[in-house]
């Protein structure tokens, strides 16, 4: 199938790098609303411009499937929905060396990096990310959009909420839930429930501040 990749920045070649070992994709382009010159590429992949080329593009190049590669989850969120839309199909980007449980549920459009290990019955939402080196345990749950940083631990048991942020190193203890839109800092110990639309931190981790509603 061929797909393209919406973003440009150093997450979509961490992206591009885990689908180079599948076979069953193929990376046509990337798109990316910043202003690009004509002639950008990312390892030899062209870098079209933004979501207004799309159409010819897509009908021109056959192309079928898109995975978003962007850590902001808001930002991911807004262009999974727009290329959903468009009637392409989400894929997800699992690395080779990540560990999955054949119990596990992974969603689409979802990265899972290198090193990774996603045990038994554990499930990952769609558009989500579970960063290089980070363990989602037993039965835990990670939301829609949601993102898990680099060396994270998460217990069993644990619900994280769509659209949260989990900071690289942090530690999740089982049967905790972390609700929808929160931030966990960086390095954080996560102990108690997380209130939806809070920010987070330390070890163990507090509040500290609410987020604005929209």
């Amino acid at each position: 199938m061929k797909i393209i990749i919406v973003g440009a920045g150093g997450h979509s070649r961490v992206v591009y790098d885990i689908l180079r070992a599948d076979r069953n994709v193929a990376v046509s382009a990337f798109v990316d609303n910043s202003p690009r010159g004509s002639e950008e590429t990312i390892m030899g992949v062209p870098v079209i411009g933004d979501h207004d080329v799309l159409p010819e593009y897509v009908k021109k190049n056959d192309v079928a499937g898109f995975i978003v590669a962007v850590g902001d989850n808001d930002i991911r969120q807004q262009h999974f929905e727009t290329m959903t839309d468009m009637g392409l199909e989400p894929v997800s980007a699992i690395h080779p060396d990540a560990t999955i449980s054949e119990t596990a549920n992974i969603g689409p459009g979802t990265v899972i990096a290198s090193g990774s290990i996603i045990t038994t019955n554990a499930k990952v939402g769609e558009n989500a990310i579970v960063n290089t080196g980070s363990v989602i345990e037993h039965e835990s749950e990670v939301g829609d959009h949601a993102h898990v940083g680099p060396g994270t631990t998460v217990a069993g048991r644990v619900r994280i909420g769509d659209g949260t942020f989990v900071g690289m190193g942090s530690s999740v203890t089982d049967y905790t839930t972390i609700g929808e839109n929160s931030t966990i800092g960086a390095g954080s110990v996560v102990l108690d429930d997380v209130e939806s639309d809070t920010v987070v931190a330390g070890a163990p981790a507090e509040l500290k501040r609410r987020k604005e509603q929209q």
